[in-house]
């Protein structure tokens, strides 16, 4: 199943992607720190706009250390940092680490 996602999130609609992130929100920091998990999460930070990202990093940054103490988190994490393009998400993880 980790390889349909890769083709699922490229062809998949706004719409079907904000459903993603409604549904699966609660489990983002599992699946970030999942073996395989942490991929789907990877390829759906690559589809997400700026407002998506934000969500994303609000559900995230509150358990940023859970998500860093695992080899898998780790990179996941480091994978979703390279998507940022603003100031904004920067700060949003860095107030977290203050």
């Amino acid at each position: 199943t980790v390889k349909v996602f890769p083709e699922f999130f490229e062809k998949a609609e706004i719409e079907e992607i904000d459903t993603i992130i409604q549904h699966l929100k609660s489990e983002f920091v599992d699946l970030m720190k999942h073996e395989y998990g942490n991929y789907m999460m990877q390829k759906l930070f690559s589809v997400c706009n700026l407002e998506r990202r934000v969500q994303i990093l609000e559900v995230l940054t509150p358990q940023l250390s859970e998500i860093v103490m695992s080899k898998q988190g780790t990179h996941a994490f480091q994978e979703f940092i390279s998507f940022f393009t603003t100031d904004q998400e920067y700060s949003l993880v860095l107030n977290k680490i203050r």
